[in-house]
């Protein structure tokens, strides 16, 4: 009988740690109809070279399927394009567009950089203080080149697959330009560079972990009415959660064509009650959706 019992219990334990093992990571869900299916990957948009290639059911998923489609076609993104929108339209100098003291920090880290206090006075308030953003957010070995999307769109266009952008970078891009009126907050919430790396850490793990509550308060942490302005939180807002209904739109028009997509979008479009899997879930009798 103790023999019996100790079969149970062991076979008790590798049950649970099969289980474990096989719990989800990351934000991936299958999409599927009749005749066309979708598999939705939550990405970040910087990352480490030390994550690829990814478990083999998501890059068999990636290879299986017919076309990339990610939040823009980076393809047709032209130089020309980011250039156009950066520089500001006025006649007036980015120092009057900011506090002092966060002017004087701009220049005192972008000089760090080698960009002097001239070559900064054309440029948008929105796109300055993102550029210092990314810089700050940039530690070790993560950096912007390795991102997600950007993993994704080498290897399509390696493999000569189709990519298309599921929003035009211009409607991104003027997005954007509405945190012009915030970009002091922006440049401030960056002051405490522990902060920043503790929140980065937390975000990665819990991405890597697809702990969708977890995220969803780091997401509301961004935007906590306690310290973010109502300009800001109307943009934020505007920018992250009213794109959701649009994007799950522009989703179910694919799923009409009989191809196998694989979507990279930002991974918080997938997480709380407004997310893109929560509109495409008000159509759970047309579309079957499994989290892989």
């Amino acid at each position: 009988m103790k023999r019996i019992i100790s079969n149970i219990l062991f076979l008790l334990i590798l049950f649970f740690l099969f289980k474990w093992d096989l719990q989800a990571k990351y934000f991936f869900y299958e999409i599927s109809t009749d005749s066309s299916k979708a598999y939705i990957f939550g990405s970040i948009h910087f990352g480490k070279p030390e994550w690829y290639p990814f478990e083999k059911y998501i890059e068999d998923a990636f290879a299986n399927s017919d076309v990339l489609v990610t939040e823009v076609d980076m393809n047709s993104v032209s130089q020309f394009t980011f250039i156009n929108r950066m520089f500001a339209t006025d006649t007036i100098d980015l120092k009057y567009k900011l506090k002092p003291e966060n002017y004087q920090k701009l220049v005192s880290k972008l000089g760090k950089l080698g960009l002097s206090e001239s070559m900064i006075q054309r440029i948008r308030p929105w796109f300055i203080a993102f550029s210092l953003q990314r810089t700050e957010m940039q530690q070790g070995n993560i950096n912007s080149k390795d991102g997600v999307d950007l993993y994704f769109n080498r290897k399509a266009n390696e493999l000569n697959k189709e990519i298309i952008g599921i929003e035009e970078i211009d409607f991104q891009l003027g997005l954007l330009e509405k945190f012009d009126c915030c970009a002091d907050e922006i440049i401030e919430r960056l002051d405490n560079n522990e902060e920043t790396e503790e929140y980065l850490n937390n975000l990665i793990n819990n991405w890597i972990e697809g702990n969708d509550q977890k995220i969803n308060e780091l997401i509301n942490e961004i935007s906590n009415k306690n310290e973010a302005s109502q300009e800001y939180l109307k943009v934020f807002h505007e920018i992250l959660f009213r794109r959701n209904e649009s994007m799950a739109l522009s989703i179910k028009k694919l799923l009409k064509n009989r191809k196998q997509y694989f979507i990279v979008i930002g991974a918080a479009h997938l997480v709380g009650e407004n997310s893109i899997i929560k509109y495409l879930e008000k159509n759970k009798n047309k579309y079957k959706i499994k989290r892989l």
